[in-house]
């Protein structure tokens, strides 16, 4: 306990500059700078001293890669220094570049799932020996006896990024290099998922995954342009709605909210099973009347939302059984045909996304307010009041007019 912690806060521009100047000189600091700039993850990433290091280091690298792939994040920084090394000592290594990154991210992916950060040797060379399924080039290689297991298990304990201690326990030689791999091992584990019923609950295993290494799994699906990408997206598509497990359909959401929140690409939603999940001041509010965010047909059944806010979403044939919502936010959303046996709403607001079948078979007390879709006057014996008292099974219903002149409070008796 006899240490500080210290934290490096994130550089200015005036300091990225100074720090290539000094690097590089003015000339190729200049240069350097302007592809960064040009380049939106690498002006961010800079910020960061050690990704500033990394990008200075692999800045030829970067500039090739750049003329094929715009999609440059930290992911390819990363993906870059293991190929770097890798290629450097390429002669001494019997498993393949590629191979071996994917090797690597299923073992990173094992240690989290064990919420473990280190593994004695004598388990590590269990662990491959027992998934040399995954892997056709290696097996093929023993099966011939094209080498033995001896030297292929030395090539993985050469690793790159790997790390021996005097215990004869492995690990991953700084915290970021394990959460890439994480996320690679995520990737890879979806793209070649054929169990969809049990593919999620067998990845996710805990119930937190770290914005880390959601950040890196966002950007390792972005920097993958070929088939890869399209599996990943299929595969994820049926993985979120087959899932049993509510730890792995809440992390699937996670995933899927992070990218949303901060305007990063994912994949589309595509009727999603968010059954049990418990959703707090989530905001899906970034949309507009010409840019509607389409989640009709989703399952929310037996979930919790509170105090979130909805805006410009099509939430239409929306599956709410037994669905519980507190003090939510609702705007200009369409809620048409909603399934909802015994849905309970407490303290809710709706404003310009009223149907009449909205409350049917539905639990709305009086602290739920109203606001009509056509901004018309509410009357005491308006046809669209009577309708909503016909058809309001119990409890009441209060109507707040637009302009905040008049509230009208109907009871099940009709008063």
């Amino acid at each position: 306990k006899n240490y500080q912690i210290y934290y490096l806060l994130p550089f200015t521009k005036e300091q990225i500059e100074n720090y290539l100047i000094n690097c590089l000189g003015k000339a190729d600091a200049e240069k350097a700078l302007r592809f960064i700039n040009n380049v939106h993850d690498l002006s961010g990433l800079s910020e960061r001293p050690l990704m500033l290091n990394l990008i200075m280091d692999l800045l030829p690298e970067l500039q090739k890669e750049f003329q094929n792939n715009p999609n440059i994040n930290a992911s390819t920084l990363y993906r870059m220094l293991f190929d770097r090394v890798g290629l450097r000592d390429n002669e001494k290594h019997l498993i393949p570049l590629g191979e071996k990154r994917k090797l690597l991210g299923r073992f990173a992916l094992y240690l989290w799932q064990q919420g473990i950060t280190t593994l004695h040797v004598e388990a590590l060379d269990e662990w491959l020996l027992c998934n040399l399924d995954d892997y056709p080039q290696l097996k093929i290689k023993l099966t011939s006896g094209l080498c033995e297991p001896e030297v292929m298990l030395q090539d993985l304990h050469n690793a790159s990024l790997l790390v021996r201690d005097n215990d004869d326990e492995y690990r991953f030689a700084h915290t970021s290099f394990f959460e890439f791999f994480v996320a690679v091992g995520i990737f890879d584990s979806v793209v070649h998922c054929s169990n969809y019923q049990q593919g999620f609950d067998l990845i996710f295993t805990k119930d937190n995954l770290g914005k880390e290494i959601v950040q890196f799994l966002l950007d390792w699906r972005l920097s993958n342009n070929g088939s890869e990408k399209v599996k990943f997206d299929q595969n994820w598509q049926q993985l979120q709605k087959a899932s049993n497990s509510v730890t792995s359909r809440q992390i699937a959401f996670d995933i899927w909210y992070f990218s949303y929140r901060e305007n990063q690409e994912f994949t589309v939603l595509d009727k999603p099973n968010w059954q049990n999940l418990n959703l707090v001041g989530i905001n899906l509010d970034k949309q507009s009347e010409s840019n509607i965010l389409d989640l009709s047909g989703i399952n929310l059944s037996n979930a919790s939302i509170e105090e979130c806010s909805f805006s410009f979403i099509n939430f239409s044939k929306t599956n709410l059984t037994q669905t519980y919502f507190r003090q939510n936010k609702f705007d200009a959303c369409k809620i048409e045909d909603w399934v909802n046996e015994k849905t309970v709403f407490r303290g809710n607001r709706f404003n310009n996304c009223l149907t009449p079948n909205m409350w049917k078979n539905s639990s709305l007390p009086h602290s739920n307010l109203v606001t009509p879709s056509n901004g018309s006057r509410i009357e005491n014996n308006s046809p669209n009041l009577q309708q909503l008292i016909h058809e309001k099974s119990s409890g009441r219903l209060s109507c707040l007019h637009p302009d905040g002149t008049q509230l009208v409070i109907a009871g099940h008796s009709g008063a």
